[in-house]
Order: structure tokens, then sequence, then C-alpha cells
């Protein structure tokens, strides 16, 4: 993979753990490591959904990969 983007966020509330979220309760901060990869298809838009009989929008099919997430520092040495 060739490096994209990192999108930065953080929690508001954490997911239930009932969802299948298995959060430390000291992680605050989120990061999203975004990478391109010429095996993975390119995103594609498709007709939007149809209200009474009329299309609105456009809608997107969006191929990805996930790996593991895992807990680590940041550059200012506080846990992710």
């Amino acid at each position: 993979p060739t490096p994209g983007r990192v999108l930065k966020t953080e929690f508001q509330s954490k997911p239930r753990k009932e969802c299948g979220a298995d959060i430390p309760d000291d992680v605050q901060k989120v990061f999203v490591n975004i990478a391109f990869c010429s095996e993975i298809e390119e995103a594609k838009p498709s007709s939007g959904s149809e209200n009474n009989g009329q299309k609105k929008g456009q809608a997107w099919s969006i191929p990805y990969s996930l790996t593991p997430g895992r807990v680590d520092v940041d550059k200012g040495l506080e846990d992710e």
C-alpha cells in the first residue's frame, strides 16, 4: 500500500461492548490511516435510490480492506 492520509478523531462516548467493540477504557483518540493499493478496486458511483419512482442522489460503491485495530502512542506520547 501507498500511504495517503490520516484522519484523527476522538470518542465522545465509547461504543458498547455488546456491539463487538473491545476498546480499552483509557483510549480517547482514534487515528484512521488511509492508504492506496492497486489491488483494491476504485470507488464507483451508481444510480441513487428511488423515491416515488424518481431517482434521488447518487450512491457509491467503495471497496476497502481493513486490518485489526491496535493501541499505540501518538507523537505527543499520549495513548491513542
